[in-house]
């Protein structure tokens, strides 16, 4: 077996289209140099975060791993729950296959990682549960070793910003990997992600988030490198999706409230008795209905194609979704223009441009679309120098850890990427 140990950081958000700001800065150019540097990658749909990192560690798509969105659907709650919990996950995973190899593995603030089987795990999980946080994130993550990091770096609070967040993981696992030595380590950075979707795309403080990353980052391995030298170590940075400007919002719901297909509560939410509903994905939606009834959603199909929205850009029937190995559950899947963003709210209006144009980032568009293609980057012993890769795709990546580590995944759908020495 593979003993050079594997860190996985996923820069979320770092786009294709923030090559020519990353490439410059001084860590991730000198990993450029180093390594094999994949200029576009594409990802999963919806380009929703959850979903994504599903695929990391799977190799497979959404249809396949059961993880289809950020929610759950449960159209009448306000704050509907996350796929937080790793059983969520269909079939094999780089984590419970390394475990049950016998590695040891770390994850900081991984999505999709709550209650897995690892042994070193803070996991990104519900920032309002009932009760504390803190015991909250120790009943589904390792609860002792969580204690012993707030020992060392004081409490990890809910209500940070993203910033002192990405500050406490980074130095959380730059610890973690000195003091227990960890096989393989993921780690989730959040805040070029949050940037965008506060300010947009391209704005100056997306600019500062990546330079500020790249600083975080080089903090981070420097203190890995007392450990261990870094050509000693197989790293693999990479990019989830990038963001797409938005600024107008469109009301599918609204739309099913006119139908008499939901009934909506004061707050836009809708009422337990609904019979179809809009769940989003920001640049994109999917249609849930409660039974199966093929004419209905028919009926919704050629609904929106009636109102002729300005923000539509593609509306994907059944057979279309499992094409793209999206979902199979979700009965429509609407793609909106680049401008656009699905709004869940059941009230006012069905499309508005009177809305305070942002422009303010999303993501959930098709991972084909150019400005919302990710990066990646593999440095280490495994990988090969001064190389570039014009394309590739997500699904690529377990499989290619698979055949460096030996975890016997089964059933992916990637191939092993042409990096490897």
């Amino acid at each position: 077996m593979n003993n050079t140990p594997l860190i996985v950081i996923s820069l979320d958000a770092l786009g294709y289209c923030d090559e020519e700001v990353y490439k410059q800065l001084p860590f991730l150019k000198s990993m450029i140099e180093k390594g094999t540097w994949i200029k576009k990658v594409e990802s999963v749909y919806p380009t929703l975060t959850y979903p994504i990192h599903s695929s990391i560690v799977t190799g497979r798509y959404p249809i396949e791993h059961g993880v289809d969105n950020n929610l759950l659907v449960q159209a009448e709650k306000k704050a509907m729950d996350w796929y937080w919990d790793h059983s969520y996950i269909s079939g094999d995973t780089i984590l419970n296959n390394a475990h049950k190899k016998g590695l040891k593995i770390a994850a900081f603030s991984w999505p999709v990682s709550a209650k897995a089987d690892i042994e070193f795990n803070v996991p990104e999980v519900s920032p309002n549960p009932e009760g504390g946080f803190i015991d909250h994130l120790k009943e589904n993550g390792s609860g002792e070793y969580i204690d012993e990091l707030q020992s060392v770096f004081g409490p990890f609070d809910s209500h940070d910003s993203q910033k002192q967040k990405d500050e406490w993981m980074a130095n959380a696992t730059a610890y973690t990997f000195e003091k227990h030595q960890p096989d393989i380590t993921f780690l989730h950075l959040i805040d070029v992600d949050h940037q965008k979707h506060v300010y947009g795309a391209s704005h100056f403080a997306v600019k500062d988030a990546i330079k500020e990353l790249d600083d975080r980052l080089s903090r981070m391995f420097e203190k890995i490198a007392k450990v261990k030298s870094l050509d000693e170590i197989n790293i693999i940075l990479l990019s989830d999706h990038s963001q797409i400007d938005t600024a107008y919002p469109i009301r599918l719901n609204k739309m099913l409230a006119d139908m008499n297909l939901v009934n909506v509560n004061e707050d836009g939410t809708v009422k337990e008795d609904w019979q179809a509903y809009f769940l989003t994905c920001g640049g994109s939606t999917a249609l849930y209905t409660k039974e199966d009834n093929p004419k209905l959603v028919e009926e919704i199909k050629e609904k929106i194609e009636s109102l002729n929205l300005e923000g539509i850009d593609k509306i994907f029937n059944t057979e279309e979704i499992q094409e793209l190995k999206s979902s199979d559950s979700a009965k429509l899947w609407v793609e909106a223009k680049e401008g656009y963003v699905f709004d869940a709210d059941a009230r006012e209006f069905i499309e508005s441009r009177n809305q305070e144009p942002g422009p303010r980032g999303n993501h959930g568009f098709l991972p084909s679309k150019e400005k919302n293609l990710a990066m990646a980057i593999f440095i280490g012993p495994a990988f090969k120098e001064n190389s570039v890769i014009e394309n590739e795709k997500i699904v690529d990546i377990a499989p290619t850890i698979d055949k460096i580590y030996n975890l016997d995944m089964k059933d992916m759908s990637g191939s092993v990427i042409d990096c490897l020495k």
